[in-house]
């Protein structure tokens, strides 16, 4: 088994594929994440930061109390949650001996993201990790681009 899996992200899409003969790509599958397209004031309209005159222990009548602010931004905390379902994916494919090699290309952050999410089995597995802006690309765009990829890092060992 040499199938190598290519993972293409960004906080808000993520499309597995399979790299086939001549550096074809065969869609497996396709993740969205809608919370990576919020802006941080959307996902923060919840009660976090509000405030309530109600009596609270510890607090005197008539004076305002406030929520604690999260520690984790939302819109983080939703993106660490599509890191590791694709992560949790990736392993499963591995324990299946659906894969031999893995490649990562994702937006920067979320690379760093989805890195900090793998087991270290399926880090293993890792032959390439890019940190480009291309999971807007289309399929033939795609194939273009790791092509280049591949053949730069293969010729720069």
């Amino acid at each position: 088994m040499d199938v190598t899996w290519v993972v293409v992200a960004d906080s808000s899409r993520a499309r597995l594929f399979a790299l086939g003969q001549q550096n074809q790509l065969g869609e497996l599958q396709d993740f969205v994440n809608p919370a990576g397209r919020e802006t941080e004031n959307a996902l923060n309209s919840d009660a976090s930061g509000r405030f309530g005159s109600g009596m609270r222990a510890g607090t005197q009548a008539g004076t305002q109390a406030h929520t604690a602010e999260p520690r984790v931004a939302p819109v983080e905390h939703a993106n660490e949650q599509f890191a590791r379902q694709i992560a949790q994916v990736l392993q499963q494919g591995l324990q299946q001996r659906r894969y031999s090699k893995l490649c990562l290309v994702a937006a920067p952050k979320f690379l760093g993201q989805l890195r900090l999410s793998l087991d270290a089995q399926v880090e293993k597995r890792l032959s390439h990790a890019l940190a480009r802006e291309v999971a807007s690309m289309n399929v033939p765009q795609l194939e273009a681009y790791l092509q280049q990829a591949l053949d730069r890092d293969s010729g720069a060992s």
